[in-house]
């Protein structure tokens, strides 16, 4: 981080106070850095997961009643400033190798090893190649680092993964479980993340790779692996104050607005309800003033318990286009693609509506208003993921195993983690079998809507694979591309000049169209 940020001072004072800080975190124990290695890595990527409307609403769980621009595909046009939060995280973590080693603490040590790898690959997938070898080297005067390979940054994460997962299995030190917001010291449980981790970048990079790793991936699909919801990599929130507490929760919305604009798209919705998913019941909420023939009052339950109170007003009286509108039913989306969310199918005015709220169309149930529950987590990894991923393998024959099982496996975990009756979600999966007929297409859509609250992986994965095909269908007057990487920060283009240009040069352009190693 310092190497990054140094390069783009030009004041001696803020420079000073980087060492500083950077001295104050070589000077604590290494097991208070978990603690806040942790807690930044998973909240982090939540709130990119979730919250931010740059992948979600591409990837149409939910579209933006205000900022519109993600879900016209504008917002990945535009270059990000910097990209100093990842790389403050990534040296906090690394300020937590160099002290395990100092203090040889050699498992909490791999534990860090475990999380840089997991934000490094975070970094790489958004961006392409990225500063890496010499990302963290800025007391050794390298202070405009070169950019790496992803080919050769994928080696590296991967390599980082075995050694980690080697020194938690041979050493005799401990994980002090206080410190351990994650797995509380259990190693083995550490040991599940790491070969998960494993999994999700090999399925990734496999064919960028040739199938040259393949016994690579099935050693880690044999392996001890995050295969329950009770060793999903999650930190749970505290629900104190904004810093602690879910990225859309009572302290963190924004005067009331931050969750309500965000509205579920029909994509979403009309997935959910056309199969019959019980998960539609426990994600979105009724429609409080919505469009119907014979209107009533009624008060409706989600499964968790949070009631609405729904208004439905006369069809007969509407003076609005209600194209496409879903009239008559409870849960209702908004489509994708559009930048006049607010005043469709009614004006702002229209019962109390207004730029930020829309009573024709459904939200998201009340469980992810709130600040801290067991089901709303910092998750960075669960098991229906890792299912999917092995579901997807073992259906074109990377790995041995059984598709299938993989895939209803995913199923019922992502059902567990919601708390859908264990009878519904049996009938659900035995009317979403895979019978040999668009299996890749049935596992890519149950992925994607078990990555609901995780954007930042459904959109990896729908980059790579193309499902669910339903995704992208947005109007024509969407002008931009649908977005392939992030584009490198406007910091590094004016103050790391000479090793930008060489990574734009390898990469053809730097924009948000241009192919990354993964992807050719």
């Amino acid at each position: 981080m310092v190497s990054l940020l140094i390069g783009a001072c030009t004041d001696q004072l803020r420079e000073n106070q980087i060492n500083q800080a950077e001295d104050v975190n070589r000077q604590t124990a290494p097991r208070y850095l978990l603690t806040g290695a942790l807690v930044e890595t998973a909240k982090f990527y939540q709130d990119k997961g979730f919250k931010s409307d740059q992948r979600n609403a591409i990837m149409e769980y939910y579209q933006q009643l205000f900022s519109v621009k993600s879900q016209l595909y504008e917002e990945f046009a535009k270059a990000p400033e910097s990209w100093d939060k990842e790389f403050q995280i990534l040296y906090l973590i690394q300020s937590g190798i160099d002290e395990s080693a100092k203090h040889e603490k050699h498992a909490i040590g791999a534990a860090f090893e475990i999380l840089q790898s997991f934000m490094f690959a975070y970094m790489t997938d958004q961006f392409g190649d990225i500063p890496y070898t010499d990302a963290l080297r800025g007391r050794e005067g390298i202070v405009k680092p070169a950019y790496d390979n992803q080919e050769d940054i994928y080696i590296g994460l991967l390599s980082t993964l075995d050694k980690a997962i080697s020194t938690l299995s041979s050493t005799s030190d401990e994980i002090d479980s206080d410190q351990d917001l994650l797995y509380f010291g259990n190693k083995a449980e550490w040991i599940r993340f790491a070969n998960s981790l494993k999994i999700r970048l090999l399925v990734r990079s496999y064919e960028a790779f040739g199938g040259s790793r393949k016994a690579e991936l099935q050693a880690a699909a044999n392996a001890s692996i995050i295969s329950d919801n009770m060793y999903n990599a999650a930190v749970d929130y505290e629900g104190t104050t904004s810093t602690n507490s879910w990225p859309l929760g009572f302290n963190n919305d924004n005067g009331g607005s931050d969750f309500t604009r965000r509205k579920p798209s029909v994509t979403f919705i009309n997935m959910l309800r056309e199969n019959n998913d019980p998960r539609l019941k426990a994600w979105i909420a009724p429609a409080l003033k919505p469009w119907a023939t014979n209107p009533e009052d009624k008060i409706i339950e989600d499964i968790y318990g949070y009631s609405y109170s729904v208004q439905e007003r006369d069809v007969a009286d509407n003076t609005y286009d209600l194209t496409g509108y879903a009239l008559d039913s409870t849960y209702i989306g908004v489509p994708v693609g559009r930048h006049d969310l607010p005043t469709l199918y009614g004006d702002v005015g229209d019962d109390g509506g207004g730029n930020y709220q829309n009573f024709k169309v459904s939200s998201f149930t009340n469980i992810f208003l709130v600040d801290s529950d067991p089901l709303i987590k910092a998750t960075m990894m669960e098991a229906s993921e890792v299912s999917f991923c092995l579901a997807e393998a073992a259906s074109k024959g990377w790995i041995t195993g059984n598709a299938s099982d993989y895939y209803e496996a995913g199923i019922k975990q992502n059902m567990d983690r919601w708390m859908i009756d264990g009878t519904l979600a049996d009938t659900y999966i035995a009317t979403n079998v895979l019978n040999g007929t668009e299996d890749l297409r049935k596992i890519g859509t149950q992925k994607w809507l078990s990555l609901f609250t995780n954007g930042v992986e459904s959109y990896m994965n729908y980059r790579r694979t193309g499902f669910p095909t339903e995704i992208g269908n947005v109007p024509v007057s969407v002008t931009q591309s649908f977005p392939l990487r992030t584009r490198y920060p406007t910091l590094e283009a004016d103050n790391n000049t000479e090793e930008y240009d060489i990574a734009v040069s390898r990469l053809g352009k730097d924009d948000q169209t241009a192919l990354i190693w993964l992807l050719k």
